[in-house]
């Protein structure tokens, strides 16, 4: 604040990105407008998802995008932002993560898979999924997500076969998101792609991408003997979003030795943000 007016953003992550980021070209319009005397830039500061969002207003808003980026000095910093997507969707959807078991805290006794089902009808959220578009492990069709939520419950129940009654399995049943979704999720995966592919290169100068550190960071998945469990990156990730998925050909990345949420928090590098 002591060198910028800052603008907040609060973006609804539930709803499709493609409608935030038009949101978001609303009040990029608006400020560029009101710095049309002294062609100040709008610049950006994004964490996490608010980096695809930024991104996404260049695909529903080109012309706006063009404008903003000529300004000199317009530029976007992206805070662990999964360029590529990321397994967190998953891991709440299968029970394995505190985020998902956080709101599960808030609701009824034992309702689980009711708050994992809602959440799993959020466009938003899935857009974040890693691996829509692999050929292999098919997780743009919902009977995949059907099949491994029951291949994993199969292994709950033989592993642990004191666990039984319906409340005790609800707490292992996945969330398995509806096809539409996942159609609406996998049409902005190609176009985020196609924009990495073909027109990121206009405008890779203007972005800066910070990637953060934690010992573990969710890289795929196995069906194993107690049920899926999640592969890790190896040291090579941020606790949510890997490195490689982060990145960006062309873009200047830099790494900070703190963990995905406290990207935004870590004053020691503020001074470089």
């Amino acid at each position: 604040r002591a060198t910028h007016q800052v603008i907040e953003f609060a973006f609804d992550w539930r709803r499709p990105i493609e409608d935030e980021a038009k949101r978001l070209a609303q009040v990029v319009s608006e400020q560029l407008e009101l710095r049309k005397s002294n062609n100040q830039p709008v610049r950006f500061v994004a964490h996490s998802m608010g980096g695809l969002v930024v991104r996404t207003m260049q695909i529903v808003e080109p012309d706006l995008w063009k404008l903003a980026m000529a300004r000199d000095g317009a530029r976007v910093l992206m805070l662990g932002t999964p360029n590529g997507g990321s397994w967190a969707p998953m891991q709440v959807l299968s029970g394995d993560d505190t985020f998902g078991n956080t709101l599960v805290a808030f609701g009824a006794p034992f309702g689980d898979h009711k708050a994992r089902q809602l959440m799993a009808q959020f466009p938003g959220f899935l857009q974040l999924q890693a691996a829509l578009v692999d050929d292999q492990r098919k997780l743009e069709l919902e009977s995949t997500w059907q099949r491994l939520a029951d291949e994993d419950l199969a292994a709950v129940r033989q592993f642990n076969w004191w666990h039984s009654g319906e409340a005790q399995l609800n707490a292992y049943r996945w969330g398995v998101p509806p096809q539409g979704v996942l159609d609406q999720a996998v049409e902005l995966r190609r176009k985020l792609d196609a924009q990495r592919d073909k027109q990121l290169a206009g405008f890779a100068d203007k972005l800066l991408l910070v990637v953060g550190k934690a010992r573990f960071t969710p890289d795929g998945f196995e069906i194993g003997q107690r049920g899926l469990e999640y592969l890790d990156a190896q040291d090579d990730g941020d606790g949510r979003v890997t490195r490689p998925s982060a990145r960006l050909p062309g873009v200047r990345t830099w790494e900070v030795d703190c963990e995905h949420g406290k990207l935004p928090d870590h004053e020691d590098a503020f001074a470089a943000y």
